[in-house]
């Protein structure tokens, strides 16, 4: 079995953007720190639209990624939701 790819695209409130920023620097941070394939990214022509991708090589990694976070991880996430503008939107991709 390939790759799987989960994402997690929103977009944030405006007034709320550098204070995203700060917590999307450490998140990112602690994610990498703990070994998981993570980035985020800005949508390029849409107004603060973000991507939160985790880059998966094996549906065991994928299914793990919960059990891999600690508790600050949980407090930044919660963090950053108070930021998003509306819903977010989870996709799965699955590599062939």
């Amino acid at each position: 079995m390939g790759k799987i790819i989960f994402q997690i695209s929103y977009e944030i409130r405006t007034d709320k953007r550098p204070e995203f920023m700060t917590i999307a620097a450490k998140l990112r941070s602690e994610l990498q720190s703990l070994g998981v394939n993570y980035g985020i990214y800005e949508v390029q022509g849409q107004e603060n639209g973000f991507n939160e991708i985790f880059v998966c090589e094996t549906q065991e990694e994928y299914d793990e990624l919960e059990d891999r976070t600690n508790d600050t991880i949980s407090v930044l996430v919660d963090k950053l939701a108070r930021c998003v503008n509306g819903k977010m939107k989870y996709t799965t991709l699955r590599e062939l």
